[in-house]
């Protein structure tokens, strides 16, 4: 079993949170400060650095949870990504096969 942790990055006096889920918390915020602070395409990357750099950010941790699949974990994270309505998350953790048939009609 592996514990992952499952967390929201908001940046503050905004509406902006991304939600994430990582094996080690302390090595994504590392890789979240770097990439925020580059010219990264990234939605989140781009907010960030836009609205005031890494200061400008809280980090709350959401939850932490065991499983033996990382396949679950991705299935947590999209559920804490809808409820929490994040909209830096432009991609989603995981789709059903329903969703995938869904997309494919928007497109």
């Amino acid at each position: 079993m592996t514990l992952y942790t499952f967390y929201n990055l908001y940046i503050i006096n905004t509406n902006y949170i991304y939600t994430g889920s990582t094996k080690s918390l302390k090595t994504r915020l590392r890789n979240h400060k770097f990439y925020s602070s580059i010219d990264h395409p990234a939605k989140v990357y781009t907010t960030i650095k836009a609205n005031g750099g890494w200061d400008n950010i809280r980090v709350e941790i959401i939850d932490k949870l065991e499983y033996e699949f990382r396949k679950d974990s991705l299935i947590k994270e999209q559920y804490y990504i809808n409820f929490y309505k994040s909209n830096l998350n432009t991609k989603r953790s995981y789709a059903t096969e329903s969703d995938k048939k869904n997309d494919m009609k928007i497109i």
